[in-house]
């Protein structure tokens, strides 16, 4: 819980920047549950106040009322909202909840109308203004010790089936969706992830590595990775990314912008995976890189875990490639997911048991 606090923080940190010349004092509804007070933490480490204590590094003052709850559903929340005294507009509204609605085993047709509902009222507390409101989907709480010895897979799906819903309906209202989980089913690898947003783009996302090949990973790993475009645009403010400046010399001059460079690949990369690719040779490369990938762990005193793992890779882009040109129907999809997740399973397994023994 306090990973996710830490890093709920950047996300709206980074976009308080943003605009940090042209509003100094700024009011914050934070609207939620269990993730958005922090469970068992002390109140001055909830992420909102731990928000205005950055921001005010920055001489952002910011003014922050939450309203959230441990254990509140939609309808709690709804209720908790009639009952609070509000002053709005306020600067910013977020909206995070259903981990209990599916924690309870509620019907996620009750949530969806539900959750619309509390959108909207999200966005009216906003002053109507859709850009300062935004919404964060349910973490994964499968992938917590506290579900150790429950059914993690069927709560990562129903955690799934719930985002989704609310993804559908954040793109309906035309409000931004903040996705804070990620999964590879087909190498087993699951995670938690944050994007960083400025200015109502994504440039940025901290993300953890918690399982590969099924197996927990210990030390977690993280990595930060950089949308070094997206921040470009920004710099340059342009609204296009292949019409950004290349070289620093003006066209008149013979200069290059980002599409002289990048824009034929684009193209003929795109022709190929989606209409061009041969579907029979990549079914026979997919399975040349199984066998190979099998092959390589068969002596169990040596195995050759990184080349074999080398084969699952490439196998998964072979599968994505498949899966591009449509040509796997709903059932065989399935099938291939567990063929790649088992190659990776068992890359794992050896490279384990491999460096366990030395």
């Amino acid at each position: 819980m306090k990973v996710f606090q830490k890093f709920a923080i950047l996300i709206i940190a980074f976009s308080f920047f943003g605009c940090k010349n042209k509003i100094s004092k700024q009011s914050f509804l934070a609207l939620g549950d269990s993730y958005t007070i922090g469970e068992s933490v002390e109140e001055d480490q909830r992420w909102p106040l731990q928000l205005v204590y950055e921001l005010k590094k920055n001489n952002i003052v910011l003014s922050p009322t939450i309203i959230a709850k441990t254990g509140w559903t939609t309808d709690e929340l709804k209720e908790g909202i009639n009952q609070a005294p509000l002053n709005f507009p306020y600067d910013w509204v977020s909206l995070l909840i259903g981990v209990n609605n599916q924690y309870r085993g509620k019907s996620i047709e009750e949530f969806k109308g539900e959750f619309e509902n509390l959108l909207e009222q999200a966005i009216v507390f906003s002053g109507n203004n859709k850009a300062r409101v935004f919404v964060v989907s349910i973490p994964d709480w499968g992938v917590m010790p506290f579900a150790i010895n429950q059914n993690q897979e069927k709560i990562a799906t129903e955690i799934d089936n719930f985002n989704q819903a609310i993804y559908e309906i954040c793109v309906s209202n035309d409000i931004k969706f903040v996705d804070d989980n990620w999964e590879s089913p087909s190498l087993g690898a699951v995670g938690v992830g944050w994007e960083v947003w400025l200015n109502g783009m994504e440039i940025s996302q901290f993300t953890y590595f918690q399982q590969v090949g099924g197996f927990e990973v210990n030390p977690v790993a993280s990595e930060i990775t950089y949308g070094l475009e997206r921040l470009a645009m920004f710099i340059q403010k342009v609204e296009n990314v292949y019409d950004l400046d290349w070289d620093g010399i003006e066209k008149t001059r013979g200069g290059k912008n980002y599409g002289d460079i990048f824009l034929q690949q684009e193209q003929e990369f795109s022709t190929y995976n989606f209409e061009k690719s041969n579907s029979s040779i990549l079914l026979e490369h997919f399975n040349n890189a199984e066998k190979e990938c099998i092959s390589l762990l068969k002596d169990k005193d040596n195995p050759l875990c990184l080349p074999a793992y080398d084969h699952c890779i490439k196998a998964s882009h072979v599968f994505n490639l498949l899966d591009a040109r449509g040509v796997i129907s709903v059932s065989e999809r399935q099938s291939y997911i567990l063929r790649v997740r088992n190659m990776a399973r068992s890359c794992c397994l050896a490279w384990i048991e491999k460096n366990n023994n030395e």
